[in-house]
């Protein structure tokens, strides 16, 4: 069951499989000679919320068109479990990493499935789907939630054409992208701590469920990625309270960021500029996960919300994207995140109030 809450260009989806049985062995321990390519949460389920949310950007290359972040949230045996079996795939199919857009069009690691790289024919193209399909199943097979953010480049980059505008948000929408995914996750664990609280049998142990962000690396943004992290916090006290650690990585070297750009490249096709969501261009990747109720959390950052942004800011200060952690939504969301002791209660419900 998924909904598109009027006028608000908010994409929310039931997630309400059961989870899978308890936390058996250490991840890191299990990938011994590549530890430091691997980050997972390490939690003992009755007595941690530790969550990781793996974030990557997919946009078109031309200053139109939009700009997606799309983030896989998850606990350490989801994790682990999707990193295994994607890091297999890719070697069935004899690749040396998985990028959403490369196999859509027989480019990069995938020009070997065609004749003429980047021009695939019809059935070559079938080929590709079907593999990037392939891929896309591991995602539903595992306990793993997406968020994300979609941002419209049209009104982006003209909106910067103010020198003030462009003094506060950017030359690109890359930061701003960032940092309304990792507060857009943030609200989410808000949400899941207020349903643990309604649905504990026996009362929660948890303070609060937090996060932490395993981003994708930047030539530019990453140098300074980390103090950006750190006054983003300090700029968005509520969201902070359930931030935990940030690091980056190498996408071609993780798996679960391959999974995250096919997210973000799978949420952004199925957007219309200025419009949201349109269902006539859901591709049969988007269907397959809002299907399986793998989508959370995707919204849209249109005109009106750029100027907002605009608005309240001066050049060089870290977003406050406080208004985020107050999302109320009509329909219900909810997560395959069960408490150890009240899994048969999880129904991770958002208060109307």
């Amino acid at each position: 069951m998924s909904s598109l809450c009027a006028g608000s260009n908010v994409f929310v989806q039931l997630s309400s499989d059961p989870p899978k049985g308890f936390f058996e062995s250490i991840a890191r321990g299990l990938y011994s000679n590549s530890a430091n390519e691997r980050i997972f949460a390490v939690m003992a389920y009755d007595y941690s919320y530790a969550f990781t949310s793996y974030l990557d950007e997919s946009f078109d290359t031309a200053k139109t068109g939009l700009f997606a972040v799309g983030g896989l949230i998850a606990q350490g045996v989801a994790l682990f479990e999707l990193e295994r079996k994607w890091d297999a795939l890719c070697k069935k199919y004899d690749i040396a990493y998985f990028r959403a857009s490369d196999c859509k069009f027989g480019q990069g690691p995938f020009a070997k499935f065609v004749r003429e790289e980047g021009e695939p024919t019809l059935e070559e193209m079938r080929e590709l789907n079907r593999i990037i399909l392939e891929f896309v199943q591991l995602i539903v097979n595992e306990q793993v939630v997406g968020h994300g953010i979609i941002i419209d480049q049209d009104a982006f980059y003209k909106l910067i054409k103010d020198q003030n505008a462009r003094s506060i948000l950017g030359a690109e929408p890359y930061r701003l992208a960032f940092d309304f995914a990792m507060v857009q996750c943030a609200w989410i664990m808000k949400a899941l701590q207020l349903d643990l609280k309604k649905t504990s049998l026996f009362g929660t142990r948890i303070t609060h469920p937090h996060v932490s962000f395993v981003c994708d690396e930047h030539e530019v943004y990453s140098p300074s990625a980390n103090a950006a992290y750190h006054s983003l916090k300090a700029k968005n006290p509520e969201a902070e309270q359930y931030m935990a650690s940030f690091s980056s990585a190498d996408d071609k070297k993780m798996a679960v960021l391959q999974a995250a750009d096919a997210l973000a490249y799978i949420v952004r096709k199925s957007s219309k500029t200025g419009l949201g969501f349109s269902p006539a261009l859901f591709s049969p990747e988007f269907k397959l996960l809002e299907k399986a109720h793998r989508l959370g959390l995707i919204q849209h950052a249109n005109k009106t919300n750029l100027e907002k942004v605009v608005a309240i800011h001066k050049p060089g200060e870290s977003f406050d994207l406080s208004d985020l952690m107050e999302n109320v939504f009509e329909a219900d969301i909810k997560f395959p995140f069960g408490h150890a002791a009240d899994r048969s209660q999880n129904t991770g419900s958002i208060p109307n109030s």
